[in-house]
């Protein structure tokens, strides 16, 4: 049996000599090479131990163990018998291999397969004469063999089961192995009801299995119920969050109380999906709901995460712009300004479609009707003000936007971003990124991406230009929609923002006043042929804005319920919040009276733009 405290391979440290530790006889046939264990011991004799010399440690009668040499011949050996690994002096620790194949060239013994024993004056013999240490395997090796009839010395320890551990075979020979049950003093199963009350919780008992009783509780419970009922843990079929599979989980209850927690990604959600599978953006503050495959729909947005006012074109104050070639101008939809450059520009116009065969908002910018030869271009543009640019300075951003031509072959789309070199002038412009152009097929509706752009110090105002080459064409159309700058390093679904808002974005712009059933604004009479109007805006303008009055002589002065015709109407103070207006008419006013403002004809309008 293996002595106290034995492990194979290892080596069984005794720091001092005098030790009272159990060193016994090793009663253990078996042990091959690789088992051969060995003992660290101080030489308390006067005396040396050279390597390959064989050593024995003695039980001095009161418990303790010295090294000697076993060649000194005058005692009788003590236990365990081994070879010295390393020569020692007196005094210091000696290694003792204590079995196994040792050989010695200097010993001298004489056939194979016999006994080798140590006579009481110490030589080495194959004659048994004292105690046997083993057999010969050569006449230079001795294999050493611990405990048997023929040694002596030392004590038996004896192995006994309990609680649980039950020892079979001899003390030569045993094995330990465990005792399963129920009752005491056996090794506890996994159906054992002792296992029930394994932690210190209070609340499990045959109604509930609660854990963490005295803090915050899970519990599960089966009282209050008006029928037993089956808990199913996940398993092939039915499985939870966690699993690799995808798992259904069926209910005929609402969800009330406490928050339910969606899957939550940096970004937009990417990946295979099972259709109706919802899932939140943590960047944008976005939810989206799986459309199976790997296709995600956006279904809200945080407000305002589109730089771009009115990339959707629902907004159209003006009338259409009439293209000039190579002369940008305002079209119908608010904040774009549109051009055509080429050879000849014979016919076109900017306007706003309400039938757009591209995008979800029913609304694009279009190029209808465009006609021109050469090297034909159509180009449109929007710029953001330097406090809403100033959102993306330095950060990454995607822009996207939805385009489509009938022009009858694959035209190329460039996307380009630029910013102004001072602050809200675009004058001069230096270049951000471009996305090097895009081959767009003939009546096909097509996304154009440009993702992850290093915006840099943008802060002095952003440029968007979206440049179609045609090329020569007759009466051909092009539209442009969903144009959207956000932050962040992927394009996201367009924000379709409500039309109240973005028109009042507009109207910081550009504000126009055509309501021809409506008083303009009120006034004072200040001569006997002027009055002035106060024009209140809608929205307070980026800056003072320039006044545009259409035709001055269809609008007219009430004054004490009679009314003149003004032969001018000007602009005369012009502030970012109000216009006064300066009317003049004929000699009919009392200075110091009330007037309103109003128009005699449909067609005319007061605008005042502020666009960049």
């Amino acid at each position: 049996m293996p002595v106290q405290g034995y492990t194979p391979n290892r080596n069984l440290i005794q720091v001092a000599a005098g030790s009272t530790d159990n060193w016994d006889v090793w009663y253990n046939d078996t042990l091959n090479l690789l088992d051969e264990p060995s003992i660290v011991y101080k030489i308390t004799a006067a005396e040396n131990l050279n390597q390959g010399e064989i050593a024995a440690i003695l039980d001095d009668g009161s418990g303790a163990k010295k090294a000697y040499l076993a060649a000194s011949g005058t005692y009788t050996f003590g236990d365990p018998l081994g070879l010295a690994t390393e020569t020692v002096t007196a005094g210091a620790p000696v290694h003792l291999a204590l079995a196994g194949r040792v050989q010695h060239n200097g010993w001298s013994f004489g056939s194979a397969d016999k006994f080798a024993c140590l006579s009481a004056s110490g030589a080495v013999t194959t004659t048994q004469t004292s105690v046997q240490v083993g057999y010969v395997l050569s006449a230079s090796a001795i294999y050493f063999r611990q405990g048997g009839a023929s040694s002596s010395g030392g004590q038996t320890d004896t192995v006994a089961g309990a609680n649980g551990v039950s020892n079979t075979g001899d003390n030569v020979d045993a094995v330990l192995k465990p005792t399963y049950g129920s009752s005491a003093s056996t090794i506890c199963e996994g159906n054992d009801s002792r296992l029930h009350t394994q932690n210190s919780d209070q609340g499990t008992s045959n109604s509930f299995f609660e854990i963490n009783y005295s803090a915050n509780s899970a519990r599960m419970m089966t009282t209050g119920l008006n029928a037993n009922r089956d808990y199913t843990f996940p398993d092939a079929t039915t499985r939870l969050v966690g699993e690799t599979a995808s798992a259904t989980i069926t209910s005929d209850h609402d969800y009330s109380g406490g928050m339910l927690r969606l899957p939550v990604s940096a970004g937009v959600p990417s990946g295979a999906n099972d259709e109706g599978d919802i899932a939140f953006d943590s960047t944008n503050d976005d939810l989206y709901v799986g459309k199976g495959g790997s296709a995600w729909e956006r279904v809200n947005s945080r407000s305002g995460r589109n730089v771009v006012i009115n990339g959707g074109g629902s907004v159209a104050q003006r009338g259409d712009y009439t293209l000039v070639k190579d002369v940008y101008g305002f079209g119908k939809c608010d904040r774009f300004e549109g051009m055509a450059t080429g050879t000849t520009l014979s016919a076109g116009a900017l306007t706003q479609s309400t039938t757009a065969p591209v995008g979800g908002t029913g609304y694009t910018c279009k190029f209808s009707g465009v006609t021109l030869t050469g090297a034909g271009t159509l180009n449109l543009r929007t710029r953001i003000e330097s406090r809403d640019a100033e959102s993306l300075k330095n950060q990454p951003a995607s822009l996207s936007v939805k385009v489509y031509h009938d022009t009858g072959a694959a035209r190329v789309f460039t996307l380009y971003i630029r910013k102004a070199d001072s602050a809200d002038n675009f004058s001069a412009v230096t270049q951000i990124s471009s996305d090097g152009g895009t081959s767009v097929s003939s009546g096909l509706a097509t996304t154009l991406k440009l993702e992850n752009i290093g915006m840099g110090d943008c802060s002095n105002g952003i440029e968007i230009e979206i440049k179609a080459e045609v090329g020569a064409v007759t009466a051909k159309n092009v539209y442009i929609t969903e144009i959207q700058l956000e932050a962040g390093a992927t394009a996201t679904s367009f924000e379709n923002e409500d039309t109240a808002t973005t028109f009042a974005k507009c109207q910081r712009y550009y504000e126009r006043w055509d309501d021809y059933s409506s008083y303009i604004g009120a006034g004072y009479v200040v001569g006997s042929a002027t009055a002035r109007i106060i024009w209140n805006y809608h929205t307070i303008k980026r800056a003072a804005p320039s006044v545009t009055i259409s035709d001055a002589a269809h609008f007219s002065v009430v004054y004490r319920a009679s009314s003149t015709a003004a032969t001018s109407l000007v602009g005369a103070a012009i502030g970012k919040h109000t216009t006064s207006l300066t009317a003049t008419t004929s000699a009919v006013l009392t200075s110091g009276d009330g007037v309103v403002l109003l128009a005699n004809n449909a067609s005319v309008y007061i605008a005042a733009d502020a666009e960049l």
